[in-house]
């Protein structure tokens, strides 16, 4: 689940969030909050707070649009996160650009050391999803593995119809 900044530091937001984990635990353990990269440059202490907050909570936490700038690499060894969701710009054109993927195999493996898990973004085409499998991408998305599909009755929000 994407989360500002702003809601990132809202105590509403937390409040309800702990309140709805609270009623269904097992729901933690299978959400993932994710903040971008530049709500992270631009409010470092609010995104370390939330993520220390809902790592408490149980829940995962990803950094997304993650694209290795050095103010968010070197607090990665403090931070609680599980995740670095991959910018488009550092694994598109990957398979074309030996020097590129020379780049994103040391950040991936760094990633690694600390023990957060990486997905690349934007993978569309075979040849791509190979060489960031062999990379030791854990997970990917993109137009490769499946197109966005409308809702069953389109018409309607979640699935309920239109008054």
């Amino acid at each position: 689940m994407n989360v500002s900044a702003e809601s990132a530091r809202d105590p509403l937001f937390r409040d309800g969030l702990s309140q709805r984990l609270s009623v269904n635990p097992l729901l933690a353990a299978k959400l993932c909050l994710e903040i971008a990269e530049k709500d992270f440059l631009r409010e470092p202490a609010t995104v370390e707070s939330f993520f220390k907050f809902v790592s408490g909570l149980g829940c995962q936490t990803a950094i997304d649009d993650f694209a290795g700038h050095w103010p968010v690499l070197s607090r990665l060894t403090g931070l609680r996160v599980e995740w670095l969701k991959l910018d488009p710009g550092l694994t598109q054109q990957v398979a074309d650009e030996p020097a590129k993927a020379a780049i994103l195999n040391g950040l991936v493996r760094a990633a690694h050391e600390l023990g957060i898990k990486v997905v690349a973004k934007h993978v569309e085409s075979a040849e791509e999803a190979d060489l960031l499998r062999e990379l030791d991408i854990e997970a990917a998305q993109g137009f490769h593995f499946g197109r966005p599909e409308p809702w069953p009755d389109a018409g309607a929000p979640f699935g309920r119809p239109v008054k």
